[in-house]
């Protein structure tokens, strides 16, 4: 489950350290899966998660497909999704896009398809629910079916209709996605000097990445915190 960390009386939230993960800006692979390996510098990784970090596969090109246009905000959420120990060490919020290439095409190669940036459901999301980074994987996948519609009274996103785990749908802006959604389960720390105390709290109303969080308590009172560092 999340963690909510208060540090003397003063809510703060623990974000883990990141270390120098540098993207080319285009790369040319051989084969279909594209390696995080070969699209980024991992020479400031400990040799044991670089080396496992080298082959994780961050995406795939599409029988005929030469070139691929990614975001290293896309890339960065699929490694650190196959990858979980990487979620401190690859750029989060990552600006930029990552061209790919492959050889020239032999005659007779169907023709492109083009990729475009999904997400993956991993539990059942009911029509209307706002979806939560928990709630999806990033992914890339061929003309995703929208599934997601804006809703500016919470500035996040909804489902237009009843998703199903492992259904992959056209992904919705980072920023619209909630860092807890409702119903969602949190401990919240309290530690003043050595003494730590957790308790269990309970959101209670979906907030955006670094927005304040809603939740309530065991005795029933609702109250706000700092909300999760939303991740996609």
């Amino acid at each position: 489950m999340a963690g909510l960390a208060f540090a003397f009386g003063i809510a703060a939230l623990c974000v883990s350290g990141r270390a120098p993960v540098v993207f080319a800006d285009t790369v040319q692979v051989s084969g279909p899966e594209v390696r995080l390996g070969e699209l980024a510098d991992l020479a400031g990784l400990p040799a044991a998660l670089r080396a496992r970090a080298t082959q994780v596969e961050v995406a795939r090109f599409a029988p005929g497909q030469r070139q691929l246009t990614l975001s290293v905000e896309t890339l960065s959420a699929s490694a650190r999704a196959r990858l979980p120990a990487l979620a401190g060490v690859l750029p989060t919020p990552a600006a930029g896009t990552v061209t790919v290439t492959r050889p020239p095409a032999a005659q007779g190669d169907p023709p492109p398809i083009r990729l475009q940036a999904c997400v993956r459901l991993r539990r059942p999301l009911a029509a209307d629910a706002v979806l939560a980074v928990d709630d999806a994987e990033a992914a890339v996948c061929a003309a995703p079916s929208a599934a997601f519609r804006y809703d500016p009274s919470l500035g996040l996103a909804r489902a237009t209709r009843n998703l199903a785990p492992g259904e992959l749908v056209a992904a919705p802006a980072v920023a619209a996605m909630a860092s807890a959604a409702p119903g969602a389960r949190l401990y919240l720390a309290t530690q003043v000097g050595p003494v730590r105390v957790e308790r269990e709290v309970i959101v209670v109303q979906p907030a955006r990445g670094g927005e304040a969080l809603f939740v309530q308590g065991a005795v029933g009172g609702v109250f706000a915190v700092p909300a999760p560092q939303a991740r996609p």
